[in-house]
């Protein structure tokens, strides 16, 4: 939406207000806009309030989980986490989790930037440190924008490389731009 490139959730939220005021109420895809407009402002709090007044009125689809998440990732993780597994439990994100050539795969397609960074974080924090044997590599896959409409900008794979380097994780080489691959042996012999 205009609101969400120019970062002007002051105006999404008053163009909800005057939605209702008319006696139109807002479908999800305004929600969504309204919310992503929020992220782009960087103020979480209010993406977040306008995500729990979505709950209460329309069924809120990935779009709207990933402008929510855009919002909370980075100031408010916690609350990123327990919303992305709210999103996989209502099915937005499935089969996030396989195994390629004995490595475990994280397949961030279909996430935002706040959902792949949050989706990114609890795979490393909850689930890889479960797994039996020991991997020597993760591969995460972001894709590399090829689907991506061309009025959409999002930087999917920069936000994850960030993350892993936050982390301290070293990641391998790799001949596909869509996919990152974690070096598990150098990372935990640190």
């Amino acid at each position: 939406s205009a609101c969400e490139k120019a970062g002007r959730c002051d105006d999404a939220l008053s163009l909800l207000q005057k939605m209702r005021e008319d006696g139109v109420q807002p479908d999800v895809i305004s929600f969504s806009a309204a919310i992503q407009a929020c992220a782009a402002a960087q103020q979480p709090d209010e993406a977040l309030r306008l995500f729990k007044e979505a709950l209460r009125s329309v069924e809120p689809d990935r779009i709207t989980f990933n402008a929510v998440l855009d919002a909370v990732a980075s100031p408010q993780p916690a609350i990123a986490r327990e919303l992305w597994l709210q999103g996989c439990e209502r099915g937005l994100y499935p089969e996030v989790e396989r195994w390629e050539a004995g490595a475990p795969m994280l397949d961030l397609h279909e996430h935002s930037e706040g959902a792949g960074e949050t989706a990114l974080r609890w795979w490393l924090e909850e689930r890889v440190p479960a797994l039996r044997p020991k991997p020597n590599r993760l591969i995460i896959i972001t894709g590399w924008g090829k689907s991506r409409r061309a009025t959409q900008v999002s930087d999917l794979r920069g936000r994850v490389e960030g993350a892993l380097a936050a982390m301290g994780a070293p990641t391998l080489p790799s001949d596909n731009p869509g996919r990152l691959v974690v070096d598990m042996q150098a990372w935990t012999d640190r």
